[in-house]
């Protein structure tokens, strides 16, 4: 792979990235010059990463740094052959299975696994754990495969396998967060060491000793800045309760200001503090003066749920530590981290997946959390108290502005898990495997919530050609009952099927799915609803009028539902929204301006949007972005028929929605252990998901091809009134025979004149004014565009048009008659 395909595959699975350089100098020594603030800047946007990496983009042969903090990963990094050598004795020569090892260029290793949700660490360079053994965690990067440095390639020996809960080792853990016996508390000289890990109460006096002491070491820097301002900042950190990350901040500028002629921290220097105090807090490496601190208790409380664990509440400060570190484990695991905002599921908790209540048939929900929000849901979470002077404990608020910022800063809440999506029934992997297991998927970053009654049985993991075929032959009876205009149209609604399981396999976009069909009634909204029950969807019955009401619509559908079905059903007019076809183009994510802010938010667009209509008809880039499926019941009132095989369709999907997701899945596996072969028709963005598609199809034997650019078809169509007096006007003028447009416009050939055609539509007119030739075409163009559509004329018969064939002037028409 190259290293965009790499780095893709990387943040596919929830791990941050950033282009990176490395190189040797003259003493050997690694130089590692990381692309911009990485510690700001690492993401797993597929547009970012694209804009880096991209063919042609700036940083195509960068290598790739990871950011573990963000990741959530503690890499255990033994130092050459001897470190390797080293830790292998730890374990006599068998550590604990991680996610992946990599080789780098010099002999050593580098050893990935997931940090522990309760006990999160730092880094470290001074063998805490075993000589020359470093460890990289919360603030710490680590350089990823294919990086490479001029003597050699950063490789992976075992593939990393991300989707497995493989824990840092309880032996790092224990050793990155050990203390050492108390000696007597002291006042350190600028040359003690400031970062031992010794259990220590300090004095006021005593503890703005130790920051000043620090402050002359900072002083004396001039180079390495970055590596000076974290060991500034994890010294003040010893001491929270004196110094907070603010007056950190003021005094790290105050002291290198002469150095440097810096006025202000920028955000690199912001999350290097915040981190230096997340990983002391996490650690537990300092001690407070002697105060209660904030912490949950089992017992009673006033006015409050006597069940509930008790939070001391204390100082605004104190609660906003407490938070950082909480939120996300335990009784707040409901709160994940989406889009750069703190976001909350209420079918999480401490115990994990919640099943849906009974009787509930509504999607599960991603709502972002406001800091106001978050003090009202902790409030009810916990029995708040506080004590006061005459040790009375009395019911308390939790703070707002502890909540606010921690919102404001989720980065410095280590616990927040990173949230891609909620699926609410089992989807395919990246590697092709089938997440199935209620509950948060580490390595893809989603959540299965199953809906009620999701119960799909084991997927065969290489299916049968029997089962393969039971598979097909249920979802050819689903469909069995609508008269689809081709097997292309079939294989297009297949496609819908298949699309909203392959949202990791193949990330969006994804191209817009139009279902239409010439009259009301045909069943074209019995499609998409079928879809929806299948998957869970989101409706909306009216269409936004405007751009900016587009834009919003699109917003909150994607900020408020997870639904991986969207539909916009019974559309008029002709569509064309340029933030709809920039949404179907945006690599899976939209910015915009978040409501009453001067600030963008980005959402994550991983949906499969659906629209329905009458003779469906699109604008502008939508054409190129749309897939249609046409149906056609050649009926004047389709609404009428009985030749359903299934009665009652949308009960029988109800009824066996397990056994029709077993079916789609067996197709994808088919088509994986088969060595997913492509039916590549392009190369533009949709390319890899449209030829995974056509190639699962194919595998399964279903007839069809997968987008023949079949959203042309509905270019330029409409619903506009006005067909069945067109349609009368023709039956009258010609009865069954066949005409040209020519023939119907120059009715009478000695006079030419506007009032002769009152028949004609106005669109027509429009251009007949302009030109002969003009008003010939559109009539053409409009006709042909109204092809099976039946209309009731005022005699209560119905007409619908037909194209019967060519002749030198052009196409014949006929127009048939029943009743």
């Amino acid at each position: 792979m190259t290293v965009y395909e790499t780095a893709l595959s990387y943040a596919s699975a929830g791990i941050y990235v950033n282009p990176v350089y490395v190189q040797r100098g003259p003493d050997g020594k690694k130089q590692v010059r990381p692309v911009g603030r990485w510690r700001e800047m690492s993401t797993i946007s597929k547009a970012d990463i694209y804009a880096w990496w991209g063919p042609g983009q700036p940083h195509e042969h960068a290598g790739i740094l990871i950011d573990c903090g963000k990741s959530n990963l503690v890499v255990v990094d033994p130092d050459g052959p001897d470190g390797v050598a080293t830790w292998l004795e730890l374990f006599d020569g068998v550590p604990p299975i991680p996610l992946g090892v990599v080789n780098t260029p010099r002999g050593g290793q580098h050893w990935y696994y997931w940090a522990h949700p309760d006990h999160p660490i730092g880094n470290d360079q001074d063998g805490k754990v075993a000589p020359k053994v470093d460890v990289r965690g919360l603030g710490g990067l680590a350089i990823a495969p294919p990086t490479r440095d001029g003597t050699g390639t950063w490789e992976w020996v075992t593939p990393p396998q991300w989707h497995v809960e493989h824990v840092v080792p309880d032996l790092v853990i224990e050793r990155m967060t050990a203390r050492k016996a108390a000696p007597a508390p002291a006042v350190p000289a600028p040359g003690d060491d400031l970062f031992d890990d010794s259990q220590r109460e300090f004095t006021e006096q005593q503890a703005i000793a130790f920051v000043k002491a620090a402050r002359v070491r900072l002083a004396q820097t001039t180079q390495g800045f970055n590596g000076a301002i974290n060991n500034f900042a994890m010294a003040c950190a010893h001491f929270p309760w004196r110094v907070d990350r603010d007056l950190c901040a003021k005094l790290m500028i105050e002291t290198l200001k002469p150095i440097t002629g810096w006025t202000e921290p920028d955000l690199q220097d912001r999350m290097t503090i915040n981190s230096a105090y997340a990983a002391t807090e996490a650690g537990r490496s300092w001690v407070a003066v002697k105060r209660e601190t904030a912490g949950p208790e089992v017992g009673t409380s006033m006015r409050v749920d006597a069940a509930l664990p008790r939070l001391h509440i204390t100082s605004t400060a104190d609660m906003t530590y407490w938070l950082a570190q909480e939120i996300g484990t335990q009784r707040l695991a409901g709160f994940f981290l989406r889009d750069c905002r703190v976001v909350h599921t209420p079918r999480v908790n401490e115990i994990g997946y919640v099943p849906a209540p009974e009787g509930s048939n509504g999607p599960a929900e991603i709502r972002p959390v406001s800091a106001e929000e978050l003090a009202a849901k902790l409030q009810f979470l916990y029995a708040c108290y506080k004590v006061t002077k005459e040790g009375e404990e009395k019911a308390a608020l939790f703070p707002v502005d502890a909540g606010r910022r921690v919102v404001n800063a989720p980065e410095s809440a280590t616990g927040l898990r990173p949230l891609a999506g909620i699926t609410l029934t089992p989807m395919v992997r990246a590697d092709g495997s089938v997440l199935d297991t209620p509950g948060y998927d580490k390595g893809s970053g989603y959540l299965f919530l199953p809906g009620p009654g999701v119960s799909v049985r084991p997927v065969p993991s290489e299916p049968s050609a029997d089962e393969v075929r039971t598979a097909v032959g249920l979802l050819n009876a689903m469909v069995a009952g609508f008269p689809f205009d081709s097997d292309d149209d079939r294989a297009n609604y297949f496609g819908l099927l298949l699309t909203p399981l392959l949202r990791l396999m193949t990330p969006p976009s994804y191209k817009l799915f139009g279902i239409g069909a010439h009259q009301p009634g045909s069943g074209k909204s019995l499609l998409a609803q079928l879809a929806s029950e299948i998957h869970g969807g989101v409706l909306r019955s009216e269409v936004p009028q405007d751009e900016a009401e587009w834009s919003k619509q699109i917003g909150s559908i994607l900020s408020a539902t997870s639904a991986p079905v969207v539909v916009l059903d019974n559309v008029t007019g002709v569509l064309k929204s340029s933030a709809l076809a920039g949404m179907l183009t945006a690599g899976g994510e939209l910015s915009q301006r978040e409501l009453g802010k001067n600030a963008n938010i980005t959402y994550t667009n991983d949906r499969v949007w659906v629209v329905t209509g009458n003779n469906l008809s699109l604008g502008g880039d939508l054409v190129r972005r749309t897939i249609t499926v046409m149906i056609d019941p050649d009926s004047p009132n389709p609404e009428q028929r009985t030749n359903f095989a299934i009665p009652d369709l949308a009960g029988w999907v109800q009824d066996h929605r397990n056994e029709l997701l077993w079916s789609l899945l067996v197709l994808v596996r088919n088509w994986v252990v088969r060595g997913e072969p492509e039916k590549r028709a392009q190369s533009d963005s949709y390319a890899r998901w449209e030829a995974a598609v056509g190639g699962i199809l194919a595998a399964a034997g279903i007839a069809g091809r997968f987008d023949a650019e079949s959203g042309k078809r509905a270019a330029g169509g409409g619903d506009d009134d006005g067909l069945a007096v067109v349609l009368e006007h023709l039956v009258a003028t010609y009865a069954e025979r066949s005409f040209s447009v020519a023939e119907a416009l120059a009715l009478s050939p000695d006079t030419f004149s506007a009032d002769q055609r009152d028949w004609v539509p106005g669109v027509v007119l429009d251009r007949l004014a302009r030109s002969e030739p003009a008003g010939r075409k559109s009539l053409g163009h409009w006709m042909r565009n109204r092809l099976g559509r039946w209309v009731t004329g005022t005699d209560g018969r119905a007409y619908v048009i037909r194209e019967v064939g060519r002749d030198k002037r052009g196409s014949l028409w006929k127009v048939e008659v029943r009743g």
